[in-house]
C-alpha cells in the first residue's frame, strides 16, 4: 500500500501480513524478524524500514521507504536485454547489498535468503526491496 507517514509527512510503502496468516505465531515472528533484519543492515541498496507494529485487528505491518522507479523485472520485460555496462552496474549494487545483508541475516538470524524484488530508481540506483527469509539448516 502507498501511504504517508503521519508525523514525518513522507511517502511510504506499507507491507501487511495477510489477515489469515496473523494467527500463525511462526509467520508473525518471521514477518517481524524480516523487518528487524532489514532495519539492522544499514546499506544504501537495502530498503529502509520506517516503522513496524501490529494493527488493532492483530495484523502486523511494516512501513518502508517509498521507492520511485521500475522493478528490475519490469525493466527486463520492457528492454529484453540490458546493455552489459548497465547489467554489471546493477549486479554490483545487488552484490554489495547481499554482502551487507549476509552479515546480519545469515550470521545473526540464521536465515537463508533469496531476492524476490529489486527496484531501479533514477539514476540507475538499485534497491533490494523484498527478500524471502527461510530458516537455515
Amino acid at each position: 500500500y502507498l501511504a504517508e507517514h503521519p508525523f514525518l509527512g513522507r511517502k511510504a510503502a506499507i507491507k501487511v501480513l495477510k489477515s489469515e496468516c496473523a494467527s500463525n505465531a511462526d509467520l508473525v515472528q518471521r514477518f517481524l524478524n524480516e523487518a528487524r533484519a532489514a532495519n539492522a543492515i544499514h546499506h544504501p541498496n537495502i530498503i529502509d524500514i520506517i516503522d513496524v507494529g501490529i494493527l488493532p485487528e492483530g495484523v502486523p505491518y511494516m512501513m518502508m521507504e517509498f521507492l520511485q522507479g521500475e522493478s528490475l523485472a519490469d525493466r527486463l520485460h520492457r528492454v529484453s536485454r540490458l546493455p552489459l555496462s548497465e547489467a554489471l552496474y546493477i549486479a554490483g549494487q545487488i552484490a554489495s547489498a547481499l554482502a551487507a545483508a549476509h552479515v546480519v541475516i545469515i550470521a545473526c538470524y540464521k536465515y537463508s535468503m533469496k531476492i524476490n524484488r529489486c527496484r531501479i530508481g533514477p539514476p540507475l540506483f538499485m534497491n533490494v526491496v523484498h527478500t524471502a527469509l527461510r530458516w537455515g539448516r
